[in-house]
């Protein structure tokens, strides 16, 4: 209060507000930073914060997914937040796994965030991606399967009825890659195939709270034999149209032996005029018949001159 001493005497009063912003306690009674259970039982989170004025504390998934709040009737909610210094989750699953934030704010920056990571434990299921697989020999093969488990197990690949434990080498790699927390997915590749490779198989998952396998028969796939025959070349042909012929020179064989059997008579009688007869014609010339006048062997060759000569 402000006090001016005059007559009368004058005052002024004022108030004073002290803000202070949130912070997130470490209480030694719940300072874990994670909870853990197996599945189906609880968990508590607890998140306490002070300031000025008194914070509120939200809760939020680390990736964005509903927070699942179960009870025991078995009816559910997904929520994007949930309010309150203290998150219970009931019956939890392998689904509830990840980190939950707790936000704690009262309008005076800055907020302040504290993360909690859930861990869900439970025994190993896994299955095969495909549990009848098929290959030719001298080929490469990859048999898949996916295991569900939490904490991480031990995984395996096993021949014979699992007598027989496989390793990496030259004739196998071994692999597997996390898809999250809790899912693995195992790979055995198989090089150079031969007839003893066919057979069953079987991936192996174990922890400390159960074991799981899973088996694929992997069979021979017998391919098509590869043709020997060397493939007959295939010749283009285009077909050339015929030329029309003009009427009159439309003939045909007989009329053309005849017209050569004609020109070839004359031929000799004015040779037998100039010699005096010195020369003869074969009796079949004068008979009419025009076969006796052309070999065999020529008459396409006359058929062709004839055409030619068009």
């Amino acid at each position: 209060m402000c006090q001016v001493n005059t007559d009368p005497m004058k005052s002024l009063s004022g108030y004073l507000d002290v803000v202070v912003p949130p912070d997130i306690l470490n209480h030694p009674d719940h300072n874990l930073e994670e909870g853990v259970s197996t599945e189906g039982g609880s968990i508590v989170l607890v998140c306490s914060a002070t300031g000025v004025p008194e914070p509120k504390v939200q809760w939020r998934r680390e990736t964005g997914k509903d927070i699942i709040l179960r009870a025991e009737t078995r009816d559910k909610q997904a929520l994007k937040s949930v309010e309150g210094e203290r998150l219970t989750l009931t019956n939890v699953q392998r689904s509830d796994m990840g980190g939950y934030i707790c936000i704690a704010s009262n309008g005076v920056p800055p907020s302040v965030s504290k993360r909690f990571d859930v861990h869900v434990n439970f025994p190993p299921t896994i299955k095969a991606v495909n549990q009848l697989v098929g290959a030719p020999v001298e080929r490469e093969v990859t048999l898949e399967c996916i295991v569900e488990v939490y904490p991480k197990p031990l995984n395996g690949w096993y021949r014979n009825e699992g007598n027989i434990k496989l390793h990496n080498g030259n004739k196998y790699n071994i692999s597997e890659e996390m898809i999250n927390l809790y899912t693995w997915h195992l790979n055995l590749t198989i090089r150079h195939l031969t007839k003893s490779d066919f057979g069953a198989y079987s991936c192996s998952s174990v922890n400390a709270l159960g074991k799981s396998e899973t088996r694929i028969r992997l069979q021979e796939l017998r391919l098509p034999p590869k043709s020997t025959t060397t493939p007959t070349p295939h010749v283009h042909t285009t077909a050339k149209p015929r030329r029309k012929q003009q009427p009159g020179h439309n003939k045909g064989l007989n009329e053309v032996v005849r017209a050569k059997e004609t020109h070839f008579s004359n031929q000799m009688q004015q040779e037998n005029d100039v010699f005096g007869g010195g020369i003869g014609l074969p009796q079949s010339a004068n008979s009419g018949n025009a076969g006796s006048v052309v070999e065999s062997g020529n008459v396409n060759g006359m058929i062709n001159g004839a055409e030619g000569a068009e």
